[in-house]
């Protein structure tokens, strides 16, 4: 019996050693630059990290309200030393924890300082800095925080937070940095070559009576395939029509495939077009192009497609390249492309504006 009550004895002041030893820390704050992130859902985060390093025991945060707001202390202004000192004292603890979180356009810095009660006792802090990615703060502080207890993070969430080359072989559907650019398009296309020649004829002859630079109004829908590290693969959808402002209605549908760089807005893509165009087969003799109603064709003269406004309205196809850039004014975006389409006998080209509002 004596044995058993020695032994209790001896695991009661274990214990109590081991609970002596645990330095008693409040977790005050963390201040955020950003209205991507919340102060408070981070405090807590913090707190909870705090708590599971079992190097601290960590004050009650429902406790460090009750205290701060009898002393009339603002517990989202305090981030001198002397206020966090002070709140160490009021609570009893040997720390008071305060973090700071600073979102740029490029990194986002994470930092952590525990102030200790007593003046002479020398400041523990680190910092980290990590890539634009708001959705994973809660690993950069937990990172942080593993930092500043000297406890080994795992190097493969530590690389894939700091270097954009694992980040974008970590995942292939990052948010960082993605632009969409979906919206209104306005601008001209240019016919030249046989296009041009038939569309300024009166429309007696077959042609159009119009010019050849025509107004384009239309739309643009993108969909992200692709977005790594710092390149977006898209597919662009975009109905528009020409000829609105000469009284025409001419309507296309383009299907771009191509690239864009997230942070310059440059942009590089190429696919089909769909358009209706009403033509007429003609064959080219003596210098001319001739209907074979109007001119019997007695050499049997090989006839082809031509553009002909008293012609039957068919779908014609056709490739397209286009390259813009996307230029940013606060929230807005404005893209400007360009294009060319390439034809045997009628290529075109022309430009495009637009904007749109980031969300």
């Amino acid at each position: 019996m004596k044995l058993k009550i020695n032994l209790f004895s001896l695991l009661v002041l274990v214990f109590s050693f081991s609970q002596a030893q645990t330095e008693k820390v409040t977790v005050v704050n963390v201040d955020a630059n950003s209205q991507s992130f919340d102060a408070e859902v981070l405090t807590s985060h913090l707190e909870i990290l705090m708590d599971k390093s079992h190097s601290y025991n960590v004050a009650d945060k429902y406790t460090l309200k009750e205290v701060l707001k009898s002393n009339d202390v603002d517990q989202w202004s305090c981030y001198s030393e002397d206020c966090l000192r002070k709140v160490a004292d009021l609570m009893n603890c040997e720390w008071a924890v305060s973090g700071r979180i600073n979102q740029l356009p490029d990194n986002i810095y994470i930092s952590i300082r525990m102030i200790s009660s007593n003046a002479e006792t020398p400041s523990l802090s680190t910092k980290m800095e990590f890539l634009n990615i708001p959705e994973q703060v809660n690993t950069m502080l937990k990172l942080t925080v593993q930092q500043l207890l000297n406890e080994t993070p795992d190097p493969v969430v530590l690389k894939s937070l700091t270097d954009k080359n694992m980040h974008a072989n970590s995942s292939n559907t990052p948010e960082t940095n993605a632009l969409n650019l979906s919206g209104p398009r306005m601008g001209y296309t240019f016919f030249t070559g046989d296009a041009a020649k038939v569309l300024a004829k009166p429309k007696y002859e077959g042609g159009y009576d119009a010019s050849p630079a025509m107004f384009l109004f239309g739309y643009q829908f993108e969909q992200q395939y692709l977005n790594g590290s710092n390149i977006q693969g898209l597919f662009e959808f975009i109905p528009q029509i020409a000829g609105l402002d000469q009284g025409m209605f001419l309507p296309s549908f383009t299907f771009l495939n191509g690239i864009r760089g997230s942070k310059t807005g440059i942009e590089f893509a190429f696919g089909p077009t769909i358009y209706a165009q009403r033509t007429v087969k003609m064959y080219y003799e003596e210098g001319q192009w001739h209907r074979p109603s109007e001119r019997q064709n007695v050499n049997n003269v090989p006839t082809e497609e031509r553009l002909d406004s008293r012609g039957v309205l068919l779908a014609k196809t056709n490739l397209v390249f286009a390259a813009g850039r996307s230029f940013k004014s606060g929230n807005m975006n404005f893209p400007v492309n360009v294009f060319f389409v390439p034809n045997r006998r009628s290529p075109r080209f022309g430009f495009s504006l637009g904007y749109n509002i980031s969300k």
